[in-house]
């Protein structure tokens, strides 16, 4: 099957990269629940057809404090970039993928225990299905695993990867293993590649997000679809495999959203994470908690009428021990937002995208969150160069 890209932003190139505009939020920001927060917004870099378009991905803070992330398309040859930004906005492009079977349209990066950075790519390699590959802070990229269609392997990764205590490598794909459904795959440090877990529709199906570990050891992560309401699954699983369903998203209020987000877990041991559709009230997305033994409540639902709706990306849990995360709606001309919730649910609107004002609108990643408390993430669309921003936001 061939892959097509999520995301392609096609609007005009307006201006040249770099443009920063700084705005007070007080002004701007409306409560929601009671809540205005005082922070700063500040776009760092507007991307241009060069630098990649669509981070969709996380940024990743390296050990040089400087930020390392991906564009998933655009780029010299089409198939996305990888990318270096100090937190003062200036941007070098590491490596352009897309040529010589290195991969193509990367799914983010993370820096492993060596000092390199590893990834996957959703399309390209040696059978265009995908690659897992490493990069070296200069940019040069070396492939690990090219997935392939051949009724074991799994094939287009959608999400990043996660280096678990043992110091392997693991991740997900979207398609394929033994049933067609998905796989969870493991690199070890040897560079070897296999299968863990293969997903059969009853405990999930399509994982398109990255798995993360618990303080328990065990690894956690949310499939598409699959389960026994079809709408996808959170799920927890040993390094060997063994994988149990810890909740089937559905319908029914007001366990009803689906298309869950990749989780995080919170100070009090929870795991917490988003849909980008369903609740109790408007169905525009939630905010879930989940306990390690599957208890599922409602932690926060979105009304487009007082805030942010459609939540993408996750949350990040700061080092305030509060979450931060972002909607792809909601704000002024449906841009977006900016929000805080406290652990005891209070929301807090921080920023309303602007396109008007050249902040860039729909996000498509969450947050990162610098040693100095600032907050960094992406916009899809608009800008000053028509492809999307990389912003920064201060708190305090």
């Amino acid at each position: 099957m061939r892959w097509l890209p999520r995301f392609r932003w096609t609007l005009p190139l307006l201006a040249c990269a770099g443009m920063a505009l700084w705005a007070p939020l007080g002004a701007r920001s409306e409560p929601v629940h009671g809540a205005t927060g005082a922070a700063a917004f500040k776009v760092t870099h507007a991307l241009a057809e060069a630098d990649g378009s669509s981070v969709d991905a996380a940024l990743t803070v390296g050990t040089d404090g400087r930020l390392y992330g991906t564009a998933r398309n655009s780029g010299a040859h089409a198939g996305g970039t990888a990318f270096r930004l100090t937190p003062g906005g200036q941007l070098a492009v590491l490596h352009d993928f897309g040529d010589a079977g290195d991969g193509s349209h990367p799914n983010g990066l993370i820096q492993g225990a060596d000092g390199n950075f590893y990834g996957t790519t959703a399309a390209g390699g040696l059978h265009g299905l995908g690659t897992v590959f490493r990069m070296r802070p200069d940019g040069e990229v070396t492939l690990l695993h090219s997935f392939q269609a051949d009724g074991i392997d799994g094939w287009t990764p959608m999400a990043g990867l996660l280096q678990a205590s043992d110091g392997h490598l693991y991740g997900t794909t979207r398609q394929g293993g033994a049933f067609g459904f998905g796989s969870v795959f493991r690199i070890t440090l040897g560079w070897a590649h296999g299968i863990v877990h293969s997903f059969d529709n009853a405990d999930g199906a399509y994982p398109v997000t990255a798995l993360i570990q618990g303080s328990d050891g065990r690894l956690y992560g949310t499939t598409y679809a699959g389960g026994r309401n079809r709408l996808g699954t959170a799920f927890a699983m040993h390094t060997g495999g063994f994988v149990k369903v810890l909740h089937a998203f559905g319908w029914r209020r007001p366990k009803g959203g689906h298309h869950p987000s990749v989780l995080v877990e919170g100070p009090d041991g929870m795991l917490y994470g988003s849909t980008t559709t369903g609740g109790d009230a408007t169905q525009h997305g939630m905010l879930f908690r989940l306990s390690r033994d599957g208890e599922f409540s409602l932690f926060h639902d979105f009304d487009p009428r007082h805030g942010g709706h459609r939540p993408v990306g996750g949350l990040h849990l700061g080092r305030d021990g509060q979450f931060y995360g972002v909607t792809a709606g909601g704000g002024i001309h449906d841009g977006g937002v900016v929000y805080r919730i406290s652990l005891g649910g209070r929301y807090t609107l921080l920023h309303k995208f602007n396109p008007d004002g050249l902040d860039g609108r729909h996000p498509l990643a969450g947050l990162v969150e610098l040693a100095d408390g600032e907050f960094h993430g992406s916009t899809g669309a608009d800008g000053a160069g028509g492809l999307g921003t990389l912003y920064r936001i201060r708190t305090k």
